[in-house]
Order: C-alpha cells, then structure tokens, then sequence
C-alpha cells in the first residue's frame, strides 16, 4: 500500500487515489485479519462466563419468536437489556455452539465492517472539510487519508479488547450502528449541500441507527451528542435554508438537550438511584470522578504511544483520587481537561479537525467516565471515542506542503507509526490466542492488579486439576495459591483471593488453620462486599456439594452466615447465597434448614424465577402443598424463559398429583340399598 501525497506536481501522482481506494481497503482488510487471526483460538474469560457461557437463555434449541425474546431480555448487563447484541449472541450459540473461535470470528467481522464504515465516513468528512473550509486542498488526498484513518484505527492495539473479548461484542454493535449513524448524517448534509433533499437519510438516524446502537449498548445513547460536535465543528448549519436549520435544531433538542435536562433533573429528584450503585464500590462520586480525569489522559497516552507492558484486560491497579492533590496529578489532569476543552471550543472556526476530534473523544466518554458508577477504567470504552483522536493525528500528519521532501517524510511517519499499531496488536493477538500465557504476561506487566493475578491464578488451577502428575500438579497449585495470595495483598477488600486459597489448600490436602479461617470470617462479615466475592463462596459451595472438596459443610456454612452478616451485600447476592445455602442444606439431607433459607432467597431476590422453582420444589418435598401453589402462582406472573416454564408446569403436574393421593372420593357399594 503506498499513500503518496504531494501537494502539487503529476510527478509524485498518489497510487491510492479514488479510483483505486478500494483495493487499498481490500489489502487493509486481509492484514487486519491476518493480524488478529492468531487470537481467536484463545478461550471464554472474565464477565464472558455470566453473560454468554452461563446465560441458560442463549443456548436454544429452536429458533422460535418465544426462544429469541427470552434470549434478547436475558441480560441485566444494563437497564435496557442490550436485546441486539443478546440475540446475536443466541444465534451464535445456536448455530457454532458454545466454542470460542466462532465468537470470536463474528467480533472480528463486526471489527472489519467498522473499519470499512470509518473509511467511508472519513472520505465523507474530508471531502465536506475541502468543499466548506479548505478548497485548497488536493481531491486525492481526501482517499488518502481517510484509508490511512482506517488503517490506524483497524490496526490500533487498544481496539483489540473489543474483538477478542467475547462480550465486548456490546461496544461493537453499538459502535456499527453509530457509524452507520454517522455515514447517513453525513450523506444528507451533502445532499442537502448539494441543493438535494437530505432529511430521509437524517430521520433514518435517529429512527433506526440510533436506537439499534442504544439496544446494542446503552453508549449508543451518545450517537445525536456526536453528531451535533459534527454539526458544530465541521459542518456548521452549511447550505441549509430556514426550515431545515429549525428541523436540525429540533432534532438535536429532542435527542440531546431533552434527554440530558430529563436524566438531571431525575438525578437531583433520586440521587439514591446513582449513589445506591456506587454501595458495591470502593471508590465514592467523587472518588471517581476525580479518578476519571487521570483516566482520560491514561487512554490518551495509550492511543498515542501504545505497548504490550502498558496495555491490559484489567486496569483495576489505578490508584484512586482522593482528593485534588492525593495524588497531586489529579489536580493537573483535571486542569488539563478544562483547558483542552475549553481550547477545543476557542478554534472551532479556525482549527474545525482539531475541535472536532478532541471533543468527540470528549464526549465519546462522557457516560462511562464521569458520574455512573462502574469500573475505574478499560480499554474498550475507547472504541469509537478514538475515531476523534485519530482524525486529529493523521489530518495533521498527512496535510500535504508545498514542499515535496517534507511530504514523502510525513508519509514515511504515518506508515510507521501504523505499522507500529499493527505490530503491536499482533503480538497482543498471539498471547490472547494462549490465555494462560497472556494472563501470566500481564501479571508480569500489571503485578498491583488483583483481577489479573486471580484469573492467572484460576487457569492455573484448572491445569492443576486436570494434571495427572503430582509433582507437576503441585507446582501449579502452588503457582496458583501465590496469584490467590498477591491478588488478596494488592487489595485486601478482594476476598475472592483467600476463598481460592482454601479451594487450592484443600484439593492438596492441607486442613486450613482456625486462625486461617477465623481470618476469613471477619473479613466476609466486615469489608465491604465485591460482586466477585459472593461468586467465589458459591462455587466452594458448590465444590462441597459435588464432594470434590473435602471441607466440612458447617464450615462453608459458617462462612456464608459471616458473608450474610455484611451490612455491604446487596439484595440479589443475598439471595444467590441464601439459595445456595439452602442447596447446600438439601445436599446434607437438613429439609427444614433447606426450605427456609430457600423461603429467604426468594423473598429477597422474588424476580428471581430459579430461586422460585427451588422453593416450589422444596414446598412440595415437604407436603406444603398451599404455599407451592401459591408460590407457582407468583412465578407465573414473572418473565421466566422457557426452560423454567417447562420445568415449573411439571411441579405444577406433581402438586396436582399429591394432592389427588390426599383426596380419596366416597367407596360406593351398588349391592347395599340406598338409605
């Protein structure tokens, strides 16, 4: 591929010009692939297993309407449900089964077409950008770089989560419909330019780009506040007569201003509905916000200098902001933040790319780097925030001279520096492709991060178990115990890490100590409560259950009545564990036990359908016919997928079973007169 850019003189005539773009595009597209192709073989991992792997829903039998509608309402990743990227995961399950590489494969051509729609959508902006505010500019060099735009951006390493990691499917989606969004935003203003008629392919925006984004993820919800830094930036209300000006203004009033004012004042109304979220968290609003400033420039520096040792899964190792000076960097950051934003509406006229690009990026993290309360930071929130960035990088790298020396020198650097992006992200590629040595790599390159030494501590195990060999077998139990331990020491609220430590002691034959234990009960009643925790109680639960753990059963127990005790724990973990203590209970032959910390559970969690059907089944193992009933009436009620309904009709056939062996009807002998 050569992208030759003189500003003037047939001598140095570009060989990827319009006409021949597209086998650009195509070569772009095989080296993308060829790129990515070694990751693929890699596995399932972190929150794949609750959302794809685990989710009962995806894995159907049949492709009817019933099926599809459970699978799409199946998720509670978000408030809406995220229906689009549900349902693509069902039909994927259906039609490759649950084997990664298929999962994969479908990421990476979801990848590929938004590398194609940023190409299309780039030739779109610059040939706008030429036409409104630099005519001077050669036609070709529109082609030019909008596929060196593309290139960056397909072969960017920071984009890779967003393939490789299954479930960040979400953030694909959600990113093709906004770019889809995009492209026809800008083809009606062209059109509209041109003297045409563009409103058809403007409504078709907000009417199905942007709510196929929002049901993909709910970060699509951002697509008309992109689109107006567009208006804003690049193409400034440019040939619109009065009523279409009042059409474009009530659009973005209705999609933007409306939304923001309404979630505000809903905010200032209910703020226990964002601070409640922030209860399983172990930073405050104002911890993370502070944070999020340091953040920004965290990803900022990746997108311009990225490296295998720098980038990670898991960024849970960022210190938290206390206050502006602890660390004293919060203040500049957030300094720097005010003044780049500021800046970036200061030369809006003067500088439309630069503007353009910083507050897309901006705004691009708007939702998942301020105020909501989720994890500190990942790289996939960059996906198409860094379409802005990009833009701003090879706009000016490219920008031809009147000096064809300096030109050939800045194409040099930008195929340099692309080729750097794809060099990384093929080495990231072939240690996903192997996720004991990918996650091993990262302990080496994140050690503070308790995320990454569990899960390495977790692969490990899993070879541990499976290893015949004892003295290979104790060697990777040991490898795993001391992540578990790390993971525990770099954050003494991740309690997951003590609870694999006792799984790994026990499956080789070391009794914990009571000290040991007695530890672990205080801090199960005391810190404050992670989602990771309850999980891993359930799976030793379980272990005990299944008998492959030699534990006393009283002694989980005890441990389940300490993580109950916490004030920290939310209501649906009550109910997870609650539940599972009463399996555990049943296991041990205690019914009464069983059914009243089964009653609990579904009290707590009550939308709950399989705590429900446990209940149900408990209720009638115990002859409490009425209150099975009663409880098979309330599920009834609930959203429940079909297997449980499958599973609740046929408790529903032995109550009405029992209670026919209670009711016996009157023996009546014909021979004998009737009083």
């Amino acid at each position: 591929m050569s992208l030759s850019f003189p500003y003037s003189s047939t001598r140095f005539a570009p060989s990827c010009q319009l006409g021949n773009g597209n086998v650009c595009l195509a070569l772009l597209i095989v080296i993308t692939v060829a790129i990515y192709l070694p990751g693929l073989s890699g596995l399932f991992m972190f929150d794949d297993e609750q959302n794809i792997t685990n989710q009962r829903a995806l894995q159907m039998d049949s492709l009817t309407p019933t099926r599809l509608l459970y699978a799409a309402l199946s998720s509670d990743s978000g408030p809406l449900k995220r229906p689009v990227s549900m349902v693509s995961f069902a039909l994927n399950a259906y039609i490759t089964g649950l084997d990664p590489y298929p999962f994969k494969a479908v990421n990476l051509a979801i990848h590929v077409i938004n590398g194609i729609l940023i190409y299309v959508i780039s030739l779109l902006f610059f040939q706008i950008y030429r036409r409104i505010h630099a005519p001077q500019l050669p036609a070709y060099y529109t082609t030019q770089v909008a596929l060196a735009i593309s290139a960056a951006w397909l072969l960017h390493p920071i984009n890779l989560s967003t393939v490789l990691y299954v479930v960040q499917r979400m953030t694909g989606l959600s990113a093709l419909f906004s770019l889809i969004g995009m492209a026809f935003y800008l083809l009606g203003r062209q059109r509209q330019m041109d003297g045409g008629r563009g409103m058809i392919p403007i409504l078709s925006v907000f009417l199905f780009a942007w709510p196929m984004a929002i049901f993909s993820k709910e970060s699509g919800v951002l697509l008309p506040a992109l689109l107006m830094i567009l208006e804003g930036t690049l193409l400034r209300l440019h040939g619109l007569d009065r009523w279409t000006r009042r059409y474009i203004f009530a659009c973005f009033a209705l999609t933007v201003v409306l939304p923001f004012l309404a979630v505000a004042i809903y905010f200032i109304i209910h703020p226990e509905w964002l601070l409640g979220g922030y209860s399983a968290r172990f930073f405050t609003l104002s911890e993370r916000l502070l944070t999020e400033a340091r953040v920004v420039w965290l990803y900022l520096g990746l997108l311009a200098s990225p490296s295998v040792s720098r980038l990670g899964l898991y960024h849970d190792d960022i210190p938290i902001s206390h206050t502006l000076w602890d660390p004293v960097s919060t203040l500049w950051a957030i300094t720097g933040l005010i003044v780049v934003t500021v800046g970036a509406v200061v030369v809006r006229r003067r500088s439309p790319i630069a503007s353009f690009g910083i507050l897309f990026f901006l705004v691009g993290h708007i939702m998942e780097s301020s105020i909501i309360p989720l994890e500190i930071a990942h790289e996939h929130r960059n996906y198409l925030p860094s379409y802005g960035i990009l833009v701003v990088g090879i706009h000016f790298l490219l920008k031809p001279t009147v000096q064809p020396r300096i030109n050939q020198l800045k194409k040099l650097a930008t195929l340099i520096i692309i080729a750097g992006f794809g060099l990384v992200t093929g080495l990231r590629a072939n240690l996903w492709g192997d996720p004991i040595e990918y996650l091993l790599a990262d302990t080496r390159y994140h050690p503070d991060s308790p995320r990454t030494n569990y899960e390495a501590g977790r692969f490990l195990f899993f070879m541990c178990l499976k290893e015949t060999h004892p003295e290979v077998r104790r060697d990777l139990c040991g490898r795993a115990e001391t992540l578990f331990a790390r993971a525990y020491a770099n954050d003494p609220s991740f309690l997951a890490g003590p609870i694999a430590v006792l799984r790994t002691k026990d499956f080789l034959g070391q009794e914990p100590s009571s000290e040991e234990i007695k530890s672990l009960r205080h801090a199960l009643a005391t810190k404050k409560m992670s989602r990771f925790t309850p999980m891993a109680l359930a799976i030793l639960g379980q272990c005990v259950r299944h008998g492959d753990c030699h534990l006393a059963w009283f002694l989980i127990d005890d441990l389940f009545v300490a993580a109950l005790s916490n004030p920290t724990m939310d209501q649906d973990n009550v109910g997870a564990l609650y539940n599972e203590r009463a399996v555990l209970a049943h296991s041990n032959g205690d019914i009464e036990s069983a059914t009243r910390y089964n009653y609990i559970a579904a009290r707590t969690a009550p939308r709950d359908a399989q705590i429900g059907l446990n209940l149900v089944y408990l209720l009638l193992s115990s002859g409490k016919l009425a209150e099975a009933e009663s409880e098979i009436r309330h599920l009834r009620q609930l959203w429940i997928d079909p297997v449980i309904a499958e599973q609740l009709s046929i408790r529903e056939k032995e109550l009405e079973q029992l209670r026919s062996t209670l009711v016996t009807p009157p023996v009546v002998d014909d021979a004998q007169p009737t009083p």
